[in-house]
């Protein structure tokens, strides 16, 4: 543990914050706003007569939305820190001499993450005193205002682990910073929608644990478990062990994207990616099942949602760095390359498209033992998005044959998203489609789709050959 906070570049980065400006800036700032809630607090509650009920309750409103103004204030704070971590390194050409340093590729995300984390607690602790005026008002414990700070701190861990992945995959820090927020947007809108279904639903609190402020509701204002099976379990449980996973999986993969020379093909990432996803999907299914048998609607909205993420996710499955070697193997033999079950959990960027397969296939499988859905029904489920993930991985392995390198693989998926959509909502006018699979699974997205996968995949492969060839 001593070794953990003695991280050399932690130190420098330190240092060099508390002599900046900046941090003397933002705290007075962030305090401020916070008072400003506070004195809307305590001015709401002026009366003639003296009624305690009345303001202890209002003490826990005003926390929780000290809690909901914490988590979008600091998380801006947290996402820019990430994401400026190490793109302003290599714009300053410093990266390099941190790579000649003997600090591993995880001490170096592990350095640049304390530097971040340390501001932000630091902003965090900070406002105590103004968390603390609450308590003139009545009603409240010492921990209900440390366990707020606790869950906040794990889910601004994860906040900046995740800045600092897009840091290290981005060339420039403005766009750094630019899709850090965007993502930071969506995933904050996708876990208060979450949240405030769980607050309407208990059955779909499984599903919504990973929302702060979901956890710190049913832990502190309104105390309930999460039901699994025949258990009842706090719901900070999950919610830190999700969280933990989370942050080991940012902490693997950034340390995968660091090594673009690939010496070490760290086998975590994935490993840890499918340990989470199934778990995550287990724990949903089972809170779900407490409540009502789960139906084959609901199996239909579970792939709906899982189809949305693949949509959204699905070329960062087939980017990577390959070695002069690895390159050489793929172009000779793409397809034996790409299904090699020896690298399947090496991170291996080439076997990206079976991995996602194999992790499909698992959550299946997850899905029928948790809820005894028919495994006709599931696996017919399964069947539509292997039917759609099929032809994109194969126009992926053909962008990489043609020498295409991550930016050309995003930018190219999203124009054939475009394409697939205009060509579906044409399809769909004076219409109505029921589902997401309904939208896009039809025979003409599906025959073009499938047919410009195969035909620039043949060609790809043709010229790939020919190349190594005329190098030999």
């Amino acid at each position: 543990m001593k070794d953990f906070f003695l991280n050399p570049l932690f130190i420098k980065q330190l240092r060099e914050e508390m002599r900046s400006r900046k941090i003397f800036f933002l705290v007075p700032v962030y305090i401020a706003i916070l008072s400003s809630i506070a004195m809307v607090a305590v001015g709401s509650n002026s009366s003639t007569s003296f009624d305690p009920v009345s303001m202890s309750n209002n003490a826990r409103t005003t926390l929780f939305a000290f809690v909901i103004a914490v988590s979008i204030l600091l998380g801006l704070i947290a996402l820019i820190l990430g994401a400026a971590s190490f793109t302003t390194e290599r714009e300053r050409a410093t990266y390099e001499l941190l790579e000649l340093t003997p600090l591993t590729y995880t001490q170096l995300v592990l350095g640049k993450f304390l530097h971040a984390i340390t501001i932000i607690a630091l902003i965090l602790f900070s406002s105590l005193p103004v968390f603390s005026t609450l308590f003139f008002m009545g009603g409240l414990t010492y921990m209900d205002l440390i366990l707020p700070v606790f869950y906040l701190v794990i889910f601004f861990s994860v906040v900046i682990l995740g800045a600092i992945c897009i840091s290290i995959g981005s060339s420039r820090t403005l766009i750094s910073i630019i899709l850090s927020l965007i993502l930071g947007f969506v995933a904050y809108v996708v876990l208060a929608i979450g949240g405030s279904d769980a607050f309407r639903e208990p059955a779909s609190m499984g599903f919504a644990i990973l929302s702060p402020w979901l956890v710190c509701y049913r832990q502190i204002f309104a105390p309930i478990s999460i039901k699994l099976l025949t258990l009842s379990v706090p719901v900070w449980i999950p919610y830190v062990i999700f969280y933990s996973l989370l942050a080991l999986l940012l902490l693997s993969w950034g340390h995968n994207a660091l090594d673009t020379r690939k010496l070490q093909r760290n086998s975590r990432a994935r490993i840890l990616g499918l340990l989470l996803l199934n778990l995550y999907a287990a724990t949903g299914i089972l809170c779900v099942n407490f409540y009502r048998p789960v139906s084959a609607k609901d199996m239909e909205d579970i792939y709906q949602v899982l189809m949305m993420s693949l949509m959204a996710t699905l070329p960062f499955f087939a980017i990577g760095v390959f070695t002069e070697q690895d390159e050489k193997l793929f172009g000779m033999k793409p397809l034996l390359q790409a299904f090699n079950f020896k690298n399947l959990f090496r991170n291996h960027p080439a076997t990206g498209p079976l991995f996602l397969i194999f992790l499909v296939l698992t959550i299946s499988l997850n899905l029928i033992l948790c809820t005894g859905v028919p495994a006709r029904t599931v696996f017919g489920f399964m069947f539509v998005l292997l039917l759609w993930i099929f032809p994109w991985l194969l126009l992926f392995m053909a962008m990489r044959l043609s020498g295409l390198q991550a930016r050309g693989i995003i930018v190219s998926y999203v124009l054939g998203m475009l394409l697939l959509t205009l060509t579906s909502t044409f399809y769909h006018s004076g219409k109505s489609a029921s589902s997401i699979f309904d939208f896009y699974l039809i025979s003409p997205s599906l025959v073009l789709l499938y047919a410009v996968s195969l035909s620039f995949f043949a060609i790809a492969s043709l010229r790939a050959r020919k190349r190594l060839r005329a190098l030999a």
